[in-house]
């Protein structure tokens, strides 16, 4: 019993560390690449306001605490996995069938994430939940994490509901993960990049950080 609680808490310590890695290095190397262009990069700047370090230093202390539940959701998927209820499938697979659980997933998480959205944005769910991720009125990569607790929990609930209903390989996972963080990322970054008329950019997503008039307001 001893070893399998220090199972555990290494797993639990190695996913910590894997999602703040992940997260670093995400949010660092966009924010690293925004200021090395800054003059391509800041005409192309959402809002006016620019974020200061006390929007960096909340965000950032807010992203500490989801990677903390990150890591918490990991010990237990592992728990499940050693009871047999989740299958993750640790060779690789045929590219075919990889390609094909990487796009299921993507699609399956972006479907959970529009519905999980609209409900954090009830005016019964918005100031618990999800209020304290619109406090980045003029969000940067720092915001990608930046969650209230109970949004950090309803952002972890995504992979072990779908570890329940669909085997994956491992490279699979590591690879939608990735492609998570930096999509989010890339969605909080303040700037707007593609090219003129693409409404329909993943960088727009900073732009919804106004908080509309009709919305529950901070305060």
């Amino acid at each position: 019993m001893i070893d399998g609680i220090r199972q555990l808490a290494e797993h639990g310590l190695h996913v910590f560390g894997v999602e703040l890695a992940r997260y670093l290095v995400a949010a660092g190397s966009v924010s690293l690449l925004l200021w090395l262009g800054s003059a391509w990069t800041l005409p192309r700047r959402i809002q006016a306001r620019i974020a200061d370090w006390s929007d960096r230093r909340r965000e950032f202390a807010n992203s500490l605490m989801t990677v903390t539940i990150f890591g918490l959701v990991g010990i237990f998927i592992l728990t499940m996995i050693n009871a047999g209820v989740y299958r993750v499938i640790g060779a690789a697979p045929p590219m075919w069938l990889g390609l094909g659980e990487f796009a299921a997933i993507v699609v399956a998480h972006d479907a959970y994430f529009y519905w999980m959205h609209r409900g954090l944005h009830h005016r019964r769910m918005f100031r618990r939940a999800h209020l304290e991720h619109h406090r980045s009125y003029t969000p940067t990569p720092w915001a990608a994490y930046s969650f209230a607790p109970i949004e950090g929990v309803f952002e972890a609930a995504f992979m072990p509901l779908f570890l329940l209903l669909v085997p994956m390989h491992a490279g699979v996972i590591v690879a939608f993960v990735l492609h998570q963080i930096f999509r989010n990322v890339l969605g909080h970054m303040g700037h707007e990049l593609a090219w003129p008329g693409f409404t329909g950019s993943l960088d727009r997503l900073a732009d919804h950080h106004h908080p509309p008039r009709s919305a529950p307001q901070p305060g």
